[in-house]
């Protein structure tokens, strides 16, 4: 990419202004999950991430959340939030000593039903602007760099769960639980 030096910037004399930029794509080997260890285990939502920090004996022992406030940004813009959120939950999987376990969810499907509705416009266009696979790939590429683990999990009855076990209980969100 060519890009101009920004005026007030200082070149170098016998120097061009403008500069050459390079990106490079660069394999980064995944780091094992292993099972006995601690797990944070994270939901993607529109808004934010909710995570739950669960001991090996599968136990809670934490839950938070990290905002991700995605709408009326531009698509620049919306990546440099997500790798930020991104970057913050791998800080936290490295200070708590905890593998990622994230749910994979396919849309296809619940962008075709909600399509279908003409009343559900407001959930479509909210479906849609949620970039869920660059929120995934900013995760396990960031986790891959810190050598933390990450494992997709099967979402199936995530939620029940989920709710069943700790939302009533401890008083938290289904996000959370």
């Amino acid at each position: 990419r060519f890009v101009r030096t920004a005026e007030g910037e200082s070149i170098p004399e016998g120097s061009s202004p403008w500069e050459v930029l390079i990106t490079v794509d660069e394999a980064v080997p995944e780091a094992a999950f292993c099972a006995g260890r601690r797990t944070l285990g994270v939901d993607v939502n529109a808004d934010h991430l909710a995570w739950a920090l669960i001991a090996p004996d599968g136990n809670r022992l934490k839950t938070g959340r990290i905002d991700l406030p995605l709408q009326g940004f531009s698509a620049e813009a919306r990546r440099s939030l997500t790798c930020e959120a991104a970057a913050a939950l791998v800080k936290l999987a490295a200070r708590e000593e905890a593998q990622i376990a994230l749910e994979i969810l396919d849309f296809a499907r619940k962008k075709r039903e909600l399509a279908l509705r003409p009343e559900s416009a407001g959930r479509r266009r909210m479906l849609h602007a949620l970039p869920y696979a660059a929120v995934l790939e900013a995760i396990r590429r960031r986790a891959a760099r810190a050598g933390i683990g990450v494992r997709g999990v099967n979402p199936a009855y995530t939620s029940v769960i989920g709710r069943v076990n700790f939302a009533t209980r401890h008083g938290i969100g289904t996000h959370r639980a």
